[in-house]
């Protein structure tokens, strides 16, 4: 996921055309605005959809992707509580096998919840099909809250465009296609069809240091080999805006299950050269290994337990390599840098979890 790739920047640049602005404005204010309406929740319900379900998706055990109306109040009442008690319908309104009606009897009977659909602010027959799934794109844009389904690629592009235009993860996006009695929130800025993928935090990158004052930003990639999970990659920026992505790796739910066996970092060597070394589970200490080699083993059921990074060449003079760690006990190690061996306090934990940065250096007049 590379915030600052073409991809990203492309979308990025999306906007709607005046005339369908002006539509969606409209009910945005109406229903941001005037009713203070929290809730977005995309209902693919229609019959189109039950057609592409039985047709195109294969079914798996761990996902139902053709839920009723109630189906999906229910598990969004009970992830929301109280908090959930009116919200907004996206669907395609002229293709439901249920009036809207309907819905919003059984919604506010069962749930106590009130609907409110685009229909009730626009006269939808004026319309084109393309116009009205934009503004509906539009309005999952500025929710504050969003339910969906990862099997929708209009869910998909509204948690991505997000992503690309707010430059940071995209947070309080949830899908209801899990074998799962609520919601289950998406952590993979819309990349991913896969419910179990989505899901995962580990897309989340949660950081194990704050920003630094002295950090500096470089073109820096980080692959981890994480057991059960495959490669993963992850990448800063010397973009301006914000700031720097971090470079964190690691997945915090199921240490037993997912560990780093291996990793590597890519840095131009004419920006800086690096090295590094690994501490194997077995307590070998593998060599020094220069930029983009990769350390550690695949596949072996063989974690790390430590790590060193340090700068190998006369920039360590004006720069430190500063790198963290979470292991396996849920201990976290911060602050390590240049060449310093990171490892918990057992020297035995397994590594779940890694984030480097590089800072100038301080000096006294600085």
């Amino acid at each position: 996921m590379a915030l600052y790739g073409l991809t990203c920047q492309l979308t990025r640049a999306f906007i709607l055309n005046d005339t369908i602005e002006e539509i969606a404005t409209i009910i945005s204010d109406g229903i941001f605005q005037d009713r203070d309406i929290k809730h977005v929740i995309q209902m693919r319900v229609e019959k189109d959809w039950e057609d592409y379900s039985h047709s195109v998706l294969s079914p798996v055990k761990y996902e139902d992707n053709l839920l009723a109306p109630s189906a999906i109040l229910s598990k969004a009442k009970n992830k929301f509580g109280y908090l959930l008690s009116s919200a907004l319908i996206l669907c395609d309104e002229n293709n439901m096998p249920y009036s809207k009606e309907e819905i919003r009897t059984i919604a506010k009977k069962d749930f106590n919840i009130y609907l409110y659909w685009k229909s009730d602010f626009i006269n939808i027959r004026e319309y084109d099909t393309l116009t009205l799934s934009l503004i509906d794109f539009s309005l999952s844009l500025k929710a504050t809250f969003f339910v969906g389904t990862c099997k929708s690629t209009f869910s998909c592009f509204a948690a991505f465009e997000k992503y690309c235009k707010e430059r940071h993860d995209t947070l309080n996006h949830f899908i209801y296609n899990g074998q799962t009695p609520e919601l289950e929130e998406r952590f993979d800025n819309g990349t991913s069809t896969d419910s179990r993928i989505a899901t995962k935090n580990f897309f989340g990158r949660k950081c194990l240091m704050p920003r630094h004052e002295k950090e500096i930003a470089l073109p820096v990639r980080l692959s981890a080999h994480i057991s059960n999970i495959g490669d993963f990659h992850t990448q800063s920026s010397v973009a301006s805006f914000p700031e720097s992505t971090p470079v964190v790796v690691g997945y915090f739910e199921n240490t037993a299950r997912f560990r780093i066996e291996g990793f590597e970092l890519h840095i131009n060597p004419e920006n800086l050269r690096i090295r590094y070394k690994a501490v194997l589970l077995n307590g070998r200490i593998s060599d020094w290994v220069a930029n983009g080699v990769y350390c550690g083993t695949r596949g072996e059921g063989m974690p790390l337990v430590g790590f060193a990074i340090e700068i190998a060449g006369p920039e360590s003079l004006e720069l430190d390599c500063v790198y963290a760690a979470q292991f396996s006990s849920g201990e976290i190690v911060t602050e390590v840098k240049n060449g310093e061996m990171c490892r918990s306090t057992s020297g035995i934990e397994k590594l779940i979890s890694m984030q480097v940065s590089f800072r100038k250096k301080k000096f006294k007049n600085s």
